[in-house]
């Protein structure tokens, strides 16, 4: 009996010890779940973060985008397209320096050159900026495009170049019969003026 209850009290053991050992194997059990599932938590995070990085980078990518078409719009706004101001003091600038040439308003010379003289100094600003109207200079352009406009007009030889082109014009609309009347006159006195005779 003492045999019985000895091997009893050893089996109890040993299922108390088999019922520890399924414990632990269950409590190893769980912090491998545990484990593994803080792993995807951890691995989530990473794919988590690795998605704010690259949006951040496209964010980035798109900012840089915008600061060049910003730039980009600053260099291809046109001044005068957009600043009244400006548009007039343009206009006020060139008219005053023709009328400096052509000695006024009510003279023979502003009457035959001044719309020529305007037109070639145009032209010359055009072709430097390779535009097609004083409206599509740009904001950065302007102080330099006054600069080329007064040293235009700075140069005698431009101012003589486009009258004389203007006189050659109208001798050609002479010999063709397609001058008008008031250009032949003006024609013919300012001739008469320089010494020359029709």
């Amino acid at each position: 009996m003492e045999i019985a209850i000895n091997n009893k009290q050893q089996m109890i053991q040993g299922i108390n010890g088999l019922a520890q050992v399924v414990q632990g194997l269950k409590q190893i059990e769980n912090y491998m779940e545990t484990m593994v599932h803080l792993e995807d938590k951890y691995e989530k995070m990473n794919n988590n973060i690795a998605l704010i990085q690259q949006n951040i980078e496209e964010k980035n990518k798109e900012i840089e985008s915008l600061n060049d078409d910003i730039n980009k719009l600053k260099e291809r706004t046109l001044i005068l397209a957009t600043d009244n101001g400006k548009k007039k003091e343009w206009t006020k600038t060139i008219q005053s320096l023709a009328y400096t040439y052509n000695g006024g308003r009510n003279t023979l010379e502003y009457e035959l050159f001044h719309r020529t003289i305007i037109n070639d100094c145009y032209a010359h600003i055009y072709n430097f900026y390779q535009i097609n109207t004083y409206v599509d200079i740009k904001i950065d352009d302007y102080d330099e495009a006054i600069k080329l406009m007064r040293k235009w007009f700075g140069n005698k030889q431009n101012i003589k170049k486009s009258r004389n082109r203007k006189i050659r014009d109208l001798i050609q609309k002479i010999d063709k019969g397609t001058i008008k009347e008031y250009e032949r006159e003006l024609c013919n006195k300012y001739l008469n003026q320089q010494g020359e005779d029709m």
